[in-house]
């Protein structure tokens, strides 16, 4: 089983964010407290920090469960975004997963986003991952590794 996600403790990581109606670049670092699981949930928080931008601390909080044979659900709360539902999966290399609010035929305000962490020889991991907001697209590519003491 992967030590991110599924084991508590603490991970740091950093990371560059693109956008598809900007040609400009912006630098994040984030933190995740994961705590132990109870009752077959998970709780995590992740805080971001991005570069440029004075006092402004992004705080998600994640809620993993349902965990079994390589599938789980994911709630996300965010300042940004609300309360959004997803599924995700893990494989040996692999932890991902999707979130999408419904979009109708003739409506395109939803959300989608997809995030994939993979694996590293050295135990950190490969983050990238790709949000969609009314057609504007967010993509992150960084790293993350678990803090020692």
């Amino acid at each position: 089983m992967h030590q991110f996600i599924f084991s508590s403790g603490e991970w740091l990581g950093q990371g560059q964010l693109t956008f598809s109606d900007s040609p400009n670049k912006m630098y994040f670092y984030t933190k995740w407290q994961i705590t132990e699981a109870a009752n077959g949930v998970i709780l995590c928080q992740q805080f971001i920090e991005r570069q440029g931008i004075e006092s402004d601390l992004l705080i998600n909080l994640y809620r993993f469960s349902n965990i079994n044979e390589g599938i789980f659900d994911i709630a996300l709360e965010s300042e940004l975004l609300g309360s959004v539902q997803g599924k995700g999966k893990y494989t040996n290399a692999l932890i991902s997963w999707e979130f999408m609010t419904p979009m109708s035929f003739n409506d395109t305000s939803g959300f989608k986003g997809i995030e994939e962490y993979q694996i590293e020889e050295k135990g950190g991991y490969l983050l990238k991952a790709v949000y969609d907001s009314e057609g504007h697209l967010t993509m992150v590519n960084g790293q993350i590794w678990k803090k020692h003491s």
